[in-house]
């Protein structure tokens, strides 16, 4: 058995990542999990947040609005919507962003609203934005 995984984590944008990983900590509709090798085969869809892998000594955290994972034969596709490592973020812009959807939020009280559940996915993904980015030393 392999003691290692390999992670390919894609956006629209372009491929973030394509390495061979230790370990891989995200979180899904259902909750948190970590994968090592020889995790049993999966798919599950990713909340907004944080996705960690840790190779060597080495430890990084991509930020992503939504996003789906699926393991199969110690590979891990990850296709994100939005995706950066949270060292990238610009914290302003992010604050900026989350801000004006909370705004938008408090203003709009049609939760039923494509509107609103829009500003309600933005706020939620540019709070992880910041909070990510925050940890990351950014």
């Amino acid at each position: 058995m392999a003691d290692k995984l390999f992670l390919e984590l894609v956006s629209p944008e372009k491929a973030l990542v394509s390495l061979e990983v230790d370990e891989v900590l995200a979180e899904g509709v259902d909750g948190e999990f970590g994968l090592l090798a020889g995790h049993s085969p999966f798919c599950t869809e990713l909340k907004p947040g944080g996705l960690t892998f840790k190779s060597g000594g080495d430890v990084r955290t991509v930020v992503m609005a939504r996003g789906f994972l699926e393991v199969s034969d110690n590979r891990v596709v990850v296709l994100a919507e939005k995706a950066e490592f949270g060292t990238d973020v610009n914290v302003e812009e992010a604050k900026s962003l989350r801000d004006e959807a909370a705004r938008f939020m408090e203003e709009n009280k049609l939760t039923d609203s494509d509107e609103y559940r829009a500003a309600e996915a933005a706020y939620v993904y540019h709070s992880a934005r910041v909070e990510i980015a925050e940890k990351s030393g950014n």
